[in-house]
């Protein structure tokens, strides 16, 4: 499979294991350099949630909100 398909992969499997923090920013940063938009990456993340559950999607968005937004804000409240 093609390097953006396996970035997509990883991203979906370390998101669904819930303990992954660490290695899914690795794979997140790296999905822009295969071509992956942040939108996309967003679309894995909430998929992640039917299968995984949300404890894990929300999780890995929280993980990842600095790499997924353009500002580092975790509320509606912020700047």
């Amino acid at each position: 499979i093609d390097l953006r398909t396996r970035e997509l992969i990883a991203i979906a499997a370390l998101a669904a294991s819930g303990r992954a923090g660490p290695q899914l920013r690795v794979h997140v940063e790296s999905a822009a350099m295969s071509g992956i938009s942040k939108q996309e990456v967003v679309e894995v993340l909430m998929q992640i949630a039917l299968f995984a559950g949300f404890p894990a999607a929300l999780n890995a968005l929280s993980d990842c909100h600095d790499l997924l937004t353009d500002d580092n804000c975790l509320t509606a409240a912020c700047g």
